[in-house]
């Protein structure tokens, strides 16, 4: 296993999106200058359990379902940035995710919208 003081540089809340309207909280733990870049991903069942897709949404699908402004901004070391968010539609789940290259190790940490069917218990 790898360590570094830079291996948990970087921070998101909340990890659970559970209103339409707020704000992420972006936050670089670390003692370098990180660009970092939101990007939406869809989700997908590994072992019976969601995780974020492999690649990003192509930007206007990405749009679609969540507008963030700034989605790429720097950080500089122990900075912390607020970004508001708004979800466009209730379906479907998705991740978002900020993302910051660090040294050859590329860093994402999540943040779920769980669609309403997603949600809510189904009926017998």
């Amino acid at each position: 296993m790898v360590t570094s003081s830079h291996a948990l540089a970087l921070g998101l809340s909340p990890l659970v999106l559970e209103q339409r309207r707020g704000v992420l909280q972006v936050s670089n733990n670390s003692d370098r200058l990180q660009r970092v870049e939101l990007q939406v991903f869809r989700v997908r069942q590994v072992q019976g359990r969601s995780t974020a897709d492999l690649t990003p949404l192509p930007p206007a699908e990405a749009e679609a379902l969540i507008r963030l402004r700034p989605s790429v901004f720097r950080l500089g070391p122990g900075a912390s940035r607020v970004i508001p968010y708004s979800v466009a539609t209730d379906q479907p789940s998705f991740y978002v995710c900020g993302t910051s290259l660090q040294g050859l190790v590329q860093a994402r940490i999540c943040s779920r919208w769980r669609s309403v069917s997603a949600s809510t218990p189904r009926q017998p």
